[in-house]
């Protein structure tokens, strides 16, 4: 960092030039991809949903067959390190790091930078910095329609290139090591999933011999849920309920209407249809996604919540824990629900509690590891997104000097 305020200080001491990003970039648009020719296999599409984090998501594109068009495709071409970005709905910028060519599809545009004067990863930390800005700038309704002249009229900074090389080298350093700490999220993931489901499988054979040796016992009673468990449907939304703020009061509990976390709250009650801890099901649609909810909340619509009729024998933890390894997959429905009379049906193990108890420590430390945003590697991983979003900000705001006459 004293190095790069050394350059700025010795090569633009009274600030950079501003230009129209046309000046420096070329810019090109999308082919018409016909959806009827779509197909799933062929040449990789890439269409504004494509673009997801900063990057090009390879999970869900559609294909084409170049047979199908007569049009000379080649200028398309999405190569290693372009940078797209979605022109409609929600307007997102991302650079191609796989190795994989993708083709623009309408309302996608790729950027060409002159090397001479832009380096392609400082325009690609200039966008993703300034592509929020330019989305609330645009006209129109609510669904945001970017046009060419939108982008080539962006005003971009143009230091020296060789600031541009110090600040992509300092933003790069902070973004690889955002991107470690998520692939070791995802390691641990998977490790707290295996042993997840080892310890929860009392009556079978875990390959892995030391996780086999983490449940003490082989084989344990399992029951239907609704033997052990109450079941309860949430309601409609109460009439005091108001989205976004508290209202007048002096008790406020929180709405939950999926179960999805934590970020399913989405408004406020002055008064509580729960008053236990429980835990919440997502019944409709998204199915599962167990979460325990501390006493005093208003379930709606799609939840189902669910608590141990006697606690001496059934621990909540440990039912939240059992009810993640159940496997939905197998609804054929368009809607995939699954009603109160089905999850009473549903069968869970029932061990010993201490041994639930046990078990219940053993994956709490994981969890906690793996999903908590006050401890563990996803705390960790917010605090470098923020501290890279600082310094991004802070190493794209130049003072501004006009142009050379």
């Amino acid at each position: 960092m004293s190095h790069l305020s050394d350059l700025i200080a010795r090569l633009c001491p009274s600030g950079v030039e501003w230009k129209r990003l046309g000046e420096v970039c070329d810019f090109i648009t999308g082919f018409a991809f016909k959806a009827s020719l779509f197909k799933n296999t062929g040449l990789p599409i890439c269409k504004t949903t494509n673009i997801s984090n900063g990057a090009i998501s390879l999970s869900a594109v559609d294909h084409f067959n170049p047979s199908d068009y007569k049009d000379n495709l080649e200028r398309y071409k999405i190569k290693k390190f372009d940078i797209v970005i979605g022109m409609s709905g929600s307007i997102k910028v991302g650079m191609n790091r796989t190795d994989q060519v993708l083709y623009l599809n309408q309302r996608v545009g790729k950027f060409l930078p002159d090397s001479g004067k832009l380096l392609n990863s400082y325009l690609y930390y200039f966008l993703t910095n300034s592509v929020n800005t330019l989305a609330n700038n645009i006209g129109g309704g609510s669904v945001k329609n970017l046009s060419n002249g939108d982008i080539l009229n962006i005003l971009i900074p143009l230091p020296p290139l060789e600031i541009q090389r110090e600040i992509v080298q300092v933003l790069d350093n902070f973004a690889n090591l955002t991107a470690e700490l998520t692939a070791e999220l995802t390691k641990r993931k998977k490790q707290y999933e295996h042993y997840r489901d080892s310890l929860l499988n009392f009556n079978g054979n875990p390959s892995n011999s030391s996780a086999s040796a983490l449940s003490s016992s082989s084989s344990v009673e399992w029951k239907r849920l609704g033997e052990v468990c109450e079941v309860e449907t949430g309601g409609e939304p109460p009439i005091n309920a108001v989205k976004g703020k508290n209202p007048v009061g002096d008790n406020i509990y929180p709405i939950y209407a999926n179960g999805l976390g934590d970020n399913a709250l989405w408004g406020f009650s002055c008064t509580a249809v729960v008053n236990r801890s429980a835990v919440t099901f997502s019944s409709i649609g998204t199915i599962g996604h167990p979460t325990i909810r501390n006493s005093g909340f208003t379930p709606i619509i799609r939840l189902k919540v669910i608590y141990p009729k006697d606690e001496r024998i059934l621990n909540l933890s440990f039912l939240k824990y059992a009810l993640e390894i159940i496997d939905f997959k197998q609804q054929k429905s368009s809607v995939p629900n699954i009603n109160a009379k089905m999850i009473k049906a549903l069968l869970i193990p029932l061990p010993p509690l201490a041994e639930q108890e046990r078990i219940v420590a053993i994956l709490d430390k994981f969890d906690a590891l793996c999903n908590s945003l006050s401890v563990g590697l996803p705390a960790e991983i917010e605090l470098r997104k923020k501290q890279y979003e600082f310094y991004r900000d802070k190493l794209l705001s130049f003072p501004r000097v006009e142009a050379a006459k």
